[in-house]
């Protein structure tokens, strides 16, 4: 007939002829057997609800477990007859995935006849499983990462990119997640490797840097020459005599070819001591990479 099966009886030798739909109700179908001590492990994505058919091979009583990582828990069936049970409820939330082992703890036999998904979308279910979660889920052991650097090169650079001086900084951790490398580390490594009369022209462009372990980064950080200027703030106490109330070193650091800096008279009248006044105050200029004093007379 058309739409039908033939289906050879090795019982009988005979040859019998059926429909498609009885084969597929009362043929064979595709099980899981777990004998007591076996275990399958498979890893579920969706946030829609999910059932699990499951039966007694032989009808004997088998106990087994169901853990989702978290938690786990322990049933008993001694149906022969497909029977399905929730494996996880319907979900408000985005989905996400779930790994879940089930294990034959005692008895006899457990098949497991499928996995469906309620209100199916018809897309797939199954998540992929890597290596690591199937040791994991089967033995209980979670399987040591692979561990590698990352590595952080600082570059200091003058104004025109020459770089003066460099610097290496190293994290070690899981390889391919992230190392952060926080600012207040970075300029420490940095004050040790600044060659002497050099300075960062700015602290805040040292800030927290990201590199992914097993992969290498560049910082470039740009410096100059200082020049420093020593002021001394003096006032008479007596004729032809005068006595310091206090000293400030002011810096400034190179940002171009200009040779010199220059500390202006209103600089110099800003860091006067409190409590006295600077009536006259003249401008200085100082090379890069040098240092020069200056005397202010204060009120």
């Amino acid at each position: 007939d058309e739409g039908a099966i033939v289906v050879y009886d090795s019982n009988s030798g005979l040859l019998k002829t059926d429909s498609v739909q009885d084969l597929l109700d009362d043929g064979p179908k595709n099980e899981l057997y777990l004998d007591s001590g076996a275990k399958v492990v498979f890893k579920i994505n969706t946030n829609r609800e999910v059932q699990i058919g499951l039966r007694s091979v032989t009808g004997a009583s088998v106990t087994y477990t169901i853990s989702d990582g978290s938690t786990t828990k322990t049933y008993t069936t001694s149906s022969s007859v497909d029977m399905f049970y929730d494996l996880q409820a319907k979900s408000s939330s985005d989905a996400t995935e779930t790994t879940y082992t089930i294990t034959v703890t005692s008895g006899g036999i457990l098949s497991i006849t499928d996995i469906k998904e309620c209100d199916s979308t018809g897309e797939s279910i199954f998540g992929s499983l890597t290596a690591d979660e199937v040791v994991a889920a089967l033995t209980g052991e979670t399987a040591e990462a692979e561990t590698a650097d990352a590595v952080l090169t600082v570059n200091l650079a003058d104004y025109t990119g020459s770089v003066i001086a460099s610097t290496e900084l190293t994290a070690t951790g899981v390889a391919g997640e992230s190392a952060t490398f926080a600012a207040a580390d970075i300029l420490s490594a940095v004050s040790e490797a600044l060659p002497d009369g050099y300075a960062l022209v700015d602290e805040d462009s040292a800030a927290d840097q990201t590199v992914t372990c097993g992969e290498s980064a560049t910082l470039t950080l740009q410096v100059g020459k200082v020049a420093t200027l020593t002021v001394t703030y003096q006032k008479y106490s007596g004729l032809f005599k005068k006595t310091t109330v206090g000293t400030v070193t002011l810096t400034k650091v190179q940002t171009s070819s200009t040779s010199k800096a220059t500390f202006s008279a209103s600089e110099i009248k800003a860091a006067v001591p409190s409590g006295y006044t600077v009536l006259l105050a003249t401008s200085a200029s100082v090379s890069y990479g040098s240092t020069a004093t200056k005397t202010v007379t204060v009120y």
